[in-house]
């Protein structure tokens, strides 16, 4: 059993805040098994610099300060077992309304150094007048083909933005302390003008990561 906080403060250069947040926690339960629970409090101040669009046609005004109060369960099994899951449920005032949050994710070690991920997060929100509901959608596989060698290959869609995003991200590590990183990132649209995604934009970059001893 375990209780915590963690503090999040920003402030403009006139050192007024921007974001105010304090994440409580009320209860953590620890199993023997290494699944556990936890129930969190989470009083928000955000004061917007800005106009901000938060979906298409409900921009909430700059300067406009809000306080709202988030409640949140997460329940995680194990991650050494097999097949090990999250689930978060969050409530709660959002801005200037409500927001009701849904995510689930499962991850599967089909042998080791393999981990499938996949994640629904499911959002409802209610600003006033204004209602919508935005889902996220995130398929992640790591692979460990050796103790120098990793791949990551991650694949999100959002319901709101209707792009799909795909990034793969490899590190070789030469030697301790020396690594090379190559990451290809590429983004689709699903519009409604097209019967398939439309390619928007992809990358690649690649790093090294050298470290000289005395």
């Amino acid at each position: 059993m375990a209780f915590g906080f963690d503090v999040d403060l920003r402030t403009d250069m006139k050192n007024q805040f921007l974001t105010r947040r304090l994440d409580l926690t009320l209860l953590r339960l620890e199993m023997h098994s290494q699944d556990n629970i936890e129930i969190s409090l989470v009083p928000t101040y955000e004061r917007l610099e800005k106009d901000f669009e938060i979906t298409k046609g409900v921009v909430l005004p700059a300067q406009t300060s809000y306080d709202f109060v988030r409640f949140r369960v997460v329940t995680n099994t194990a991650n050494r077992r097999v097949l090990a899951s999250q689930t978060r449920f969050e409530m709660g005032s959002f801005f200037s309304g409500t927001r009701e949050e849904i995510a689930v994710s499962l991850g599967i070690r089909p042998r080791p150094g393999v981990t499938l991920s996949v994640e629904q997060e499911w959002n409802r929100i209610s600003l006033g007048a204004d209602n919508f509901q935005v889902r996220l959608y995130r398929l992640v596989a790591d692979t460990q083909f050796s103790p120098w060698l990793y791949l990551v290959n991650n694949v999100q869609f959002d319901s709101m933005s209707q792009v799909m995003g795909w990034q793969s991200r490899l590190r070789w590590i030469l030697t301790p302390g020396n690594d090379l990183f190559v990451v290809y990132t590429q983004n689709w649209l699903d519009h409604e003008l097209f019967d398939r995604f439309a390619t928007l934009d992809r990358r690649a970059a690649a790093k090294f990561v050298y470290t000289h001893r005395f």
